[in-house]
């Protein structure tokens, strides 16, 4: 097994993880809203994003 001197940074894993978090739960929220979106562009139902 290899053994190195140098460790990981750990002092801004938390803050990449509530960036990565945020971006996932933003995601989540916002995907209802494309074909909404959609619809309205073309004045039809929209299925986009429900692939």
């Amino acid at each position: 097994m290899l053994k190195s001197k140098r460790a990981l940074p750990v002092a801004g894993a938390g803050f990449v993880v509530l960036i990565s978090f945020i971006y996932s739960l933003a995601g989540t929220i916002a995907i209802p809203v494309y074909p909404i979106f959609i619809k309205n562009l073309f004045n039809n139902p929209a299925y986009a994003g429900y692939f």
